[in-house]
C-alpha cells in the first residue's frame, strides 16, 4: 500500500462521541429529538456535546504546540469534526456550512492555527459523483 510507511499516531483525544453504554449498539437507538444525545447518553456514561467540543480543542491545540508541526493532518468522525468547529465558529456560520454541504464522508475542513487559536478557512467536499 502506497504510503503505509509513514508514521501516524493514534490519539483518544481525537475520536467519536463517547456513547456509554450505548457503545457500538445499533444507530436506531440514537435519539431523535432535538438535543436528544445531551439528553441520553450522558446518563449512560457517555459525553455531552460540549464535553466533545472541549476534548478536540484541547488535543488538536497540543498536537499544534509540539516542534515541527505546522502542517497536520487530524482524522476524526463528523460528530467531532462538527463540535471541534464549534469552538470557533458561531451557529450561523456553522448553519451555512451545513446548508452547503456539511461534512460528507471523506471531506477536508481546512483551519489556520495561532497562539492557541484555530481560524476555520474551508470545508472541501469529495466529489465521488465520476466513480
Amino acid at each position: 500500500m502506497i504510503g503505509s510507511e509513514l508514521p501516524y499516531t493514534r490519539l483518544k483525544g481525537l475520536k467519536e462521541r463517547s456513547f456509554g453504554m450505548f457503545e457500538g449498539e445499533s444507530e436506531d437507538l440514537n435519539p431523535s429529538w432535538q438535543n436528544g444525545y445531551d439528553d441520553m447518553f450522558p446518563n449512560f456514561g457517555g459525553e455531552t456535546s460540549d464535553e466533545v467540543m472541549l476534548r478536540l480543542k484541547k488535543t488538536c491545540i497540543e498536537i499544534m504546540e509540539q516542534a515541527d508541526h505546522q502542517k497536520v493532518l487530524a482524522v476524526s468522525h463528523a460528530g467531532s469534526s462538527y463540535h471541534f468547529l464549534r469552538n470557533w465558529l458561531d451557529d450561523e456560520t456553522i448553519s451555512q456550512i451545513f446548508k452547503d454541504g456539511g461534512f460528507p464522508n471523506c471531506c477536508i475542513v481546512k483551519y489556520e492555527y495561532q497562539e492557541g487559536e484555530f481560524t476555520f478557512v474551508d470545508v472541501i467536499r469529495p466529489d465521488f459523483s465520476n466513480l
